[in-house]
């Protein structure tokens, strides 16, 4: 039989969601008339087609009516079919089944295989109910699968966002890193045309330095030979002049020791560019930092020295140069005035410990997360490059090590450096 239409006669009844599109599986009209009626009487506004074969309920599938509502056997068709058919669609329509046999195992059937419920003809009455109540279920199940979907998207937004997060903080860091890669070279490589400058410099030095110490040596030597020869016959006024030449060569000598020994730190900073790993005595290096230093401090900073019995570290004793170099640098500049800056070494099972600890300035809280960003610095242009505390973080760093910093606004800070003991020994050792 053809797909018939038929429209409700009473147009006072009233429908909970406009009208409904109803399509009925049935072969008798007295049967579609009376669901069409039983619609009617339960104030449900409904458009109701009439299918009685497999054809054409196929193709009304297609328009997705609201509901279906099938009897439960046909000569040709059934309701089975009908569900089978409709699960095949993966179409949410509610199926209700129709049939005028009261068996339990047809209920269990139609409900096992996907039947929102089972209803006798000669229970019409209770049509509307049944009809409002699958609708119902189905808004849930469509409420609840929207909740799923908003759920799914809400976290597949979330994993985005967070994978977004981390691909910007890997570029953060690879940027941070190529920074830091590019200023460390640029100052490796100001380092190393800085080291080569100074050791010229202190080999021109040395010599003549040497050359002055030994004939001084030679006129100590020769004035302690002939002062018994002539100070009997030196008048008193002259024996007073010779006593004042003494202490004048010995002046001259204290400070051509004290030239020798500028002399020699000079050459120890030349070796900052050794790329070796070798053993270094701290308390030497920083006593070394401190003399090339001096003139910056110009007796208006007390040094404080706590060595510890441990004072070689084996590790990139150039580089170490320069950390400590930087640290001492930075706590100086820190200070205006007079002030203090405590240098102490330590040690744990695991890590040498330097700590330089000054009573500057301190450091801003708002600076505090950037002090070892390359090119940071609150130094007024042209006196820093804001690159010293990057390099010393890399420096440590390379060693496996770690760099605190601990620091009072008005009080002063302290750095605090960590290096593994158990870096690679050479063999012998």
């Amino acid at each position: 039989m053809a797909a018939a239409e038929s429209v409700p006669r009473s147009q006072e009844s009233v429908c909970v969601d406009g009208l409904l599109s109803v399509l009925v599986v049935e072969d008798e009209t007295a049967d579609f008339n009376a669901v069409v009626q039983g619609l009617e009487r339960s104030g449900i506004q409904a458009r109701c087609r009439l299918v009685d074969n497999e054809e054409d309920y196929r193709a009304e599938l297609q328009t997705r009516p609201d509901i279906i509502l099938s009897d439960y056997v046909l000569p040709a068709f059934s309701a089975l079919d009908a569900l089978q058919l409709l699960q095949e669609s993966g179409l949410d329509i509610p199926l209700i089944v129709l049939t005028g046999m009261v068996s339990e195992e047809i209920a269990v059937e139609s409900m096992k295989r996907g039947a929102a419920d089972y209803l006798l003809k000669d229970r019409m009455k209770q049509l509307g109910s049944a009809v409002r109540r699958a609708l119902a279920e189905r808004e849930l199940r469509t409420e609840k699968r929207l909740a799923e979907a908003n759920a799914i998207r809400e976290r597949t937004l979330k994993e985005a966002a967070e994978a977004r997060a981390a691909m910007a903080a890997e570029l953060e860091r690879a940027n941070r890193q190529l920074q830091e890669t590019q200023s460390q070279l640029i100052h490796n490589e100001k380092m190393v045309s800085l080291g080569q400058l100074v050791a010229g410099i202190a080999h021109e030095l040395n010599n003549p330095v040497a050359f002055v110490l030994n004939n001084l040596f030679l006129v100590e030597g020769g004035l302690e030979a002939l002062g018994s020869e002539i100070q009997q016959r030196l008048p008193e006024p002259s024996f007073a002049k010779l006593a004042k030449l003494r202490a004048r060569l010995g002046e001259m000598k204290e400070g051509l020791d004290r030239v020798n020994e500028l002399v020699l730190e000079l050459r120890t900073f030349s070796r900052l560019d050794e790329g070796q790993l070798k053993t270094l005595d701290i308390a030497e290096a920083i006593d070394a930092v401190l003399l090339l230093l001096k003139h910056k401090m110009n007796g208006r900073i007390r040094v404080e020295k706590e060595y510890a019995p441990l004072r070689t570290l084996y590790c990139y004793s150039g580089r170490i140069h320069q950390v400590l170099m930087n640290l001492i640098a930075n706590a100086i500049d820190a200070i205006v005035g007079k002030g203090t800056i405590t240098i102490a070494t330590s040690s744990t099972p695991r890590d040498f410990v330097i700590s330089v600890r000054d009573t500057g300035m301190g450091i801003p809280e708002a600076n505090r997360g950037k002090i070892f960003d390359p090119f940071f610095t609150t130094k007024p242009v042209g006196q820093g490059t804001g690159l010293g505390l990057a390099i010393s973080y890399g420096i440590v760093r390379d060693h496996g090590g770690s760099i605190e910093v601990h620091s009072t606004e008005g009080v002063g800070t302290e750095f605090i450096v960590k290096i593994p003991l158990n870096l690679e020994l050479p063999r012998g050792q």
